[in-house]
């Protein structure tokens, strides 16, 4: 990392594939490739190999968004994998949402985790991405129900961003505790460092 107080998630992924490799800096830029297209895979979940014009076609459309409005395929930085994450996620929910007998919501309280360790930021778009998948089990998708039913689509709605937000939080607070054990200096400009400001400027 940039900084001894940013999240591990990138840097602990990347070591994995530059440990073994001669060429750790082409194994670190593989890595980030690897962690950029994980989410996007969805994209290419309704075609088949008689498809193959339709998997260039995808693949072509990946590379000119994360080209244009990310920074490229050969940086380290972490934005963009902010934006693949949030967007690679929400597609994944709206699928498995079509087979309601075998979904489970809490199976995305860790793919949305993966977006803190990306970067402390990350935790407004999990919880956003856990608000959107809540509203979505709350909004009936046929006739209205009541009753037993409604109460139990009410619960899994809540405890989806609940769970979110403890997971998420968790991760930051053991991350801090670790760097605080370490000894590395605070970082001032951190969304974690300014928000604990406001609090402590407003707080009664």
């Amino acid at each position: 990392s940039m900084h001894p107080r940013y999240l591990p998630g990138t840097s602990l992924w990347q070591y994995f594939f530059a440990v073994f490799s001669r060429n750790p800096e082409g194994a670190s830029y593989l890595a980030q490739f690897a962690l950029l297209l994980t989410p996007l895979l969805v994209l290419w979940e309704k075609t088949n190999w008689r498809q193959f014009g339709w998997h260039l076609g995808v693949l072509a459309l990946v590379i000119v968004a994360v080209t244009n409005f990310g920074h490229g395929f050969v940086s380290l930085y972490v934005d963009h994998l902010l934006g693949a994450w949030f967007a690679g996620v929400l597609l994944n929910f709206l699928l498995e949402l079509k087979h309601r007998r075998s979904f489970t919501p809490f199976s995305f309280v860790l793919p949305l985790a993966v977006i803190v360790l990306i970067k402390t930021t990350g935790v407004f778009f999990a919880v956003s991405a856990a608000g959107i998948m809540a509203l979505t089990l709350v909004v009936p998708a046929g006739p209205p129900t009541a009753g037993k039913a409604l109460a139990n689509r009410l619960l899994r709605a809540t405890m989806l961003p609940v769970a979110t937000i403890i997971l998420c939080l968790s991760i930051i607070f053991v991350w801090n505790m670790n760097r605080d054990a370490y000894g590395p200096v605070v970082d001032g400009t951190s969304s974690a460092s300014i928000v604990g400001a406001l609090l402590e400027r407003y707080s009664f």
